[in-house]
């Protein structure tokens, strides 16, 4: 028994020392943080490297302080407080930029809308041209809320929103586009209310 309690502690010993800290012999990078924006629910913060490399992190918490989302990006997020209890945050990717919705006093977070030109607090109105050919307008929060879809019928790569604005009475969104960076401009009123219902 003794012989096998010795040759325990000499295998501790040995997975001791191989997993010991090396912070003497490792160079770690370090990195400033500076604050770039801050507001109620948010806080994004931009890191530097000893490189020079730039990245952001950002942070949105609830009312409460409850974290929604913490992440570090490549590109600075941009935020747009939308009322007292709602923000959207646009991301940039290298080659494109999608929106993010968060509720901070219900706690919740939307999905990814890539191609979002247009919101209202309750619903907003994206680009999926390129994906299905389509103008969307949709409930920010809601996959079983208010939906509506307009067929955009071109041979066109890519659809581009030139301005979008809701009617006096709110019940359509005025959306002028065009079909490719030189083609003439066309537009289209896309429903904000249900009137099926009606």
């Amino acid at each position: 028994m003794k012989k096998a309690a010795a040759i325990l502690l000499a295998f501790s010993t040995l997975l001791l020392v191989g997993c010991g800290n090396t912070d003497g012999d490792v160079k770690r990078p370090t990195e400033t943080s500076t604050p770039v924006t801050s507001g109620e629910g948010y806080e994004i913060t931009m890191l530097r490297g000893e490189d020079g490399n730039e990245k952001y992190s950002y942070t949105v918490t609830t009312h409460d302080g409850t974290v929604l989302e913490t992440a570090i990006c490549a590109n600075e997020p941009k935020v747009k407080p939308l009322s007292d209890d709602l923000l959207g945050v646009r991301f940039y990717t290298d080659t494109s930029s999608f929106v993010r919705y968060y509720d901070l006093k219900g706690g919740r977070v939307s999905a990814s809308y890539f191609g979002a030109f247009w919101d209202n607090g309750k619903l907003l109105a994206y680009s999926d041209f390129e994906k299905s050919g389509k103008l969307i307008v949709r409930d920010i929060f809601d996959d079983s809320g208010y939906r509506y879809e307009e067929t955009i019928e071109s041979d066109a790569m890519e659809l581009i929103v030139t301005s979008a604005e809701a009617t006096e009475d709110g019940d359509e969104l005025e959306v002028k586009f065009t079909l490719g960076e030189h083609g003439a401009e066309k537009n289209v009123k896309l429903p904000l209310v249900d009137k099926s219902s009606d």
